[in-house]
């Protein structure tokens, strides 16, 4: 009894277990929903359901990456740095690592974060209401009769759309600061009140308005908890004067690692948006059921690195190069071991629990399954080096990722009209396979194994 107690102790107090209890969460109310989902909703209204999500993961990148580069600021004010470099790191003596953390600075990225933040969502809701409309009008044309619902429906994902992208910095900010579990506890209260009102609603015989009011409940939720908890965990931060930090600041690392990320969102999620577009809607809801599967496989797997992506930062930071790599060393077996286990469950499991559930809408053949899992993975395998690159607040990667990824939806629309839905998925691992693949997870090591040797040559004693 006393073991049990101090496991469920130590699991309270754990990063690693809110992660996975975020995670677990995420899948099973996805699976809870899914259910009700495939059986209350067609194909066609599914498949409208990801074009939505398509449009709203489009418009997360009007939020620049600048939440990603606040919470790695973050790291670097905690870890006691003076100021921001532009580009990479500077250390200087003594070791960052005794230093207190530097409010005034953490006070600075929250000043900033308000005043941008603004003019992103401003910007984001004149795209939805604009372009994102005119799609979803244009492949509405395939439902029946009244679409005054799908409309209303659009509207509330809007609203969940930009109020997500408004708070977005905010858990971004709490991981940063080394709160990792507060952020996770945010999101795990959000998703559950999520799946709720969801499946709730489904049962009431809302249709596809129930999955955007879950998701509005979620924004609103992770917005409030996560602002208060990080403002709690740093006490003094509102009576500092703030340091001056304008946009031009974070701008050349924001706008790098902006276009890693689409660049990366190109090598694989994209190829949901290829699909809608290519396809009709019962088959985009085809591939985006298995996309989203394999998706949270791979969430799923990359929860023992996130959490330690903030102190592999920090420790960087530092100058504490050895801890670093054996952060990444102790986290990388883990990642891929927990997607292959999850991918081979997804791959055997899936269509045999479609069909208990007597769903409308089938997930991919076998064949065309196994092939994005692959994909996926391997998406995976660049994707966890290149977060770790980026921890130094460098983008060596950003072209390799940018060009690697337009060529990779240029490819998707060529095969994918010529072999259909294989096409989308062999265009990623035909074009990634050339560069990207191998050359992200060397360089990543390269830059680690440099940084340690050379802090070990610099602190021996001169001969």
């Amino acid at each position: 009894m006393q073991l049990a107690t101090k496991f469920i102790a130590r699991v309270w107090k754990s990063a690693v277990g809110w992660s996975f209890a975020v995670t677990a969460m995420r899948m099973g109310g996805f699976l809870l929903v899914l259910p009700l989902a495939l059986r209350r909703l067609s194909p066609d209204e599914l498949g409208l359901w990801y074009v939505f999500t398509s449009i709203g993961d489009l418009c997360a990148f009007a939020e620049l990456g600048l939440g990603l580069i606040l919470g790695r600021s973050a790291s670097f004010f905690m870890a006691g740095v003076e100021r921001l470099s532009v580009h990479g790191l500077e250390l200087n003596p003594p070791l960052v690592e005794i230093r207190a953390p530097n409010l005034r600075g953490l006070a600075g990225l929250l000043q900033l974060a308000r005043l941008v933040y603004v003019r992103i969502v401003a910007g984001i809701l004149l795209f939805m209401l604009t372009v994102g409309l005119a799609i979803v009008i244009y492949k509405m044309r395939a439902l029946p009769g009244l679409r005054t619902n799908h409309l209303l429906t659009y509207g509330v994902f809007v609203a969940a759309t930009v109020l997500s992208v408004a708070g977005s910095y905010w858990p971004q900010f709490l991981a940063g600061i080394g709160q990792v579990r507060l952020g996770q506890r945010a999101l795990l209260a959000g998703l559950l009140l999520n799946y709720t009102v969801a499946a709730t609603c489904l049962l009431l015989g809302l249709g596809i308005l129930s999955l955007a009011l879950g998701q509005l409940v979620l924004a609103l939720v992770n917005f409030t908890y996560a602002r208060s908890q990080a403002l709690a965990s740093c006490p003094g931060i509102r009576s500092v004067t703030a340091m001056t930090i304008r946009f031009g600041d974070v701008w050349p690392a924001t706008w790098r690692s902006l276009l890693t990320t689409l660049g990366a969102n190109m090598c694989c999620q994209s190829s949901l948006l290829v699909c809608g577009i290519l396809f009709d809607l019962a088959t985009t809801a085809s591939y985006g059921l298995s996309l989203r599967l394999a998706l949270v496989a791979q969430g799923f797997a990359g929860v023992w690195l996130v959490v330690r992506l903030p102190h592999i930062a920090r420790a960087r930071a530092a100058g504490d190069f050895a801890a670093a790599v054996q952060l990444f060393k102790g986290s990388l077996p883990r990642c891929f071991v927990t997607y292959a286990a999850a991918a081979t469950c997804i791959l055997f499991a899936v269509h045999p629990i479609l069909d208990l559930m007597k769903s409308q809408t089938a997930a991919l053949a076998t064949p065309l399954l196994a092939g994005l899992l692959v994909m996926v993975g391997l998406d995976f395998l660049v994707g966890v080096h290149s977060a770790v690159i980026q921890t130094a607040n460098r983008f060596p990667h950003l072209k390799i990722y940018f060009v690697s990824g337009s060529a990779t939806v240029a490819l998707a629309f060529g095969l994918g009209s010529v072999v259909g839905v294989a096409g989308i998925i062999a265009a990623p691992i035909v074009v990634q396979f050339i560069c990207a693949y191998w050359w992200i997870p060397r360089r990543c090591w390269s830059e680690l194994h440099h940084e340690m040797n050379a802090h070990l040559k610099s602190s021996l004693p001169a001969s």
